[in-house]
This record gives C-alpha cells, sequence and structure tokens, in this order.
C-alpha cells in the first residue's frame, strides 16, 4: 500500500510539473511558482481579455422538504428538476460565463487536452467474469466514446475460448449515434 501511494504521488508530482510548464508558456511567465505575484494576477485576471460581471447565484426560491426530525429550508431545490426553465436559463448563463472567463486559456485547454489524451489507451477492455456459461466484460473502440458491453460463452479450452464468437449485448455509440445525443450516460 505504501508504494501504491509513492506511486501515486510520482504520477500526481509528474502532472503538476507538465502542467506548470505549460501554463508557463501560455502565460508568460512562472505560474504557480510562489514569487510570481504578477503572474498570478494575470492568471486569475484572464489575461488581456475583459473581464464580464461577477460570479452567477442562482435564484433562491424557499421550499421546507419533509425530512424529519431536521426542519430546515432549502433554497436551491428547485435545481433538482432538470427539465426546469429556471435551471436550465441558469446552467447556460453560467456556461456563457465560464467561457468568458476562460476565452484566454482556450490554446492551454488544447494543450492539455491533447497531452492527457494521448496517454490514454483508446481501445481497451475490461477484465472478463464469470456469470453462468459466459464471460462478461466491457471494452472501447479507438475514435469512439462510450464502451460497448459484451459476452463470449465460457469454455474450458483456451483456444475455443479464444475462437468463441463474441456477442454484443449493448453498444453505447451506436445509441447515441442513433438518437443524435450530445452526451449518454448510463445508468
Amino acid at each position: 500500500a505504501n508504494t501504491v501511494g509513492r506511486c501515486r504521488r510520482s504520477v500526481f508530482t509528474m502532472l503538476l510539473s507538465r502542467t506548470r510548464e505549460v501554463l508557463s508558456r501560455c502565460v508568460g511567465g512562472s505560474f504557480l511558482s510562489r514569487g510570481s505575484a504578477s503572474a498570478r494576477r494575470r492568471v486569475h485576471s484572464g489575461g488581456a481579455s475583459a473581464q464580464p460581471g461577477p460570479a452567477l447565484v442562482p435564484p433562491k426560491a424557499p421550499v421546507e422538504p419533509m425530512v424529519l426530525p431536521y426542519d430546515r429550508v432549502d433554497n436551491y431545490y428547485y435545481m433538482r428538476n432538470r427539465e426546469d426553465p429556471r435551471v436550465l436559463d441558469y446552467i447556460k448563463a453560467e456556461n456563457e460565463f465560464t467561457k468568458a472567463m476562460t476565452v484566454s486559456y482556450k490554446e492551454l485547454e488544447d494543450t492539455l487536452f491533447r497531452e492527457f489524451k494521448g496517454r490514454i489507451k483508446e481501445d481497451d477492455s475490461t477484465v472478463p467474469y464469470r456469470e453462468g456459461q459466459h464471460l462478461y466484460y466491457s471494452r472501447t473502440l479507438e475514435g469512439k466514446q462510450y464502451r460497448m458491453y459484451c459476452r463470449k460463452p465460457f469454455f474450458e479450452d483456451k483456444r475455443k475460448q479464444e475462437e468463441a464468437p463474441e456477442q454484443v449485448l449493448l453498444d453505447l455509440n451506436e445509441i447515441a449515434e442513433k438518437k443524435k445525443l450530445d452526451y449518454l450516460a448510463l445508468g
């Protein structure tokens, strides 16, 4: 367990170091160093771009949920409803605010995205597990965004097992394409 912790810390340290390097190139100075207050001000002020207004605060709509034994008021209970126009309007406004605040970081975002994506194995599969007479697993394909859930018949003979036909139970990529979805979540 101690070795795993050291390994995680070294990976985190490596990523932090690389992020500092990329940020310093994009911002034009040492971004996370203790002595560079001017670079931190440039980063937090969004560089040379104009500042949008103050951060958004969603409107309050007090509700007293029936949770015993506590008496409390939830001012944002309505935000649980994803179809509520107030929620959708607030999320759109928040997205526009975020886009305006981070416009000067587009180059950095693209650089970090390419680097992180380059470290991910795109065509991968989980370790199969046996359930009854089948082996179940999921896998991803290169260039696709979602998993495919599959199974194969289980055989004791390794050669037969390798030659067994795969049965795709659920292809989330296919569902997202057919329904023209921007995002798909299973669960």
